[in-house]
């Protein structure tokens, strides 16, 4: 080993962690300044999946102008939801993520999202809190619904027809069960 390596090797068990949330941190602060320097107000897109294992998982996704023009999308988190997927809650869990990154009242744009009925009731609790001098007209014409979303739900009810759901949740427990029986066969599947 080249010895002048040495004062670049960890140390201790948790350096190469340490070394992690630093540069993380150091990212996330960049992040949040690039964010305040924006020519555009900041729009939001977060979607609730939850994982095989099962978490709830929220991805919340930022877009806006950047200061060069250019437009620019980023994570800004992925957090795990606790409890009920209520409005309430997803909202608060958006609401903490944006306030991490000082996103307030005068940045928030427009809220891009699927059509799930708690979407609604999570972009008013956002915006209650970050604009209080909207009106519940004003915020409900902050809350966008996704085209992508919307041509899914219509090719599904084009496709299967009116028991859309009924047929979806058929084919994915059987989907599931030859998961189960292709993995209990000890082979490998790539996907």
């Amino acid at each position: 080993l080249n010895p002048a390596l040495l004062n670049h090797l960890p140390k201790a068990a948790k350096t190469i962690r340490s070394w992690v949330m630093d540069a993380f941190l150091s990212k996330k602060q960049r992040l949040r300044e690039d964010l305040q320097r924006s020519r555009s107000r900041i729009s939001i897109s977060f979607d609730l999946w939850t994982s095989p294992n099962p978490y709830a998982i929220l991805g919340v996704i930022a877009m806006w102008i950047d200061t060069t023009g250019k437009r620019r999308t980023t994570v800004l988190g992925i957090r795990r939801v606790y409890g009920e997927h209520t409005g309430e809650n997803l909202g608060s869990v958006v609401l903490e993520l944006l306030k991490e990154y000082d996103i307030g009242g005068d940045e928030i744009g427009y809220f891009m999202l699927d059509n799930a009925s708690s979407n609604d009731t999570a972009v008013g609790f956002i915006l209650k809190e970050l604009c209080p001098w909207m009106d519940s007209k004003q915020r409900r014409h902050r809350r966008l619904r996704c085209l992508g979303h919307i041509v899914n739900l219509c090719c599904q009810a084009f496709l299967m027809g009116r028991n859309c759901e009924k047929y979806l949740a058929k084919f994915e427990s059987t989907n599931a069960e030859t998961m189960r029986r292709w993995k209990s066969s000890g082979k490998d599947l790539d996907v």
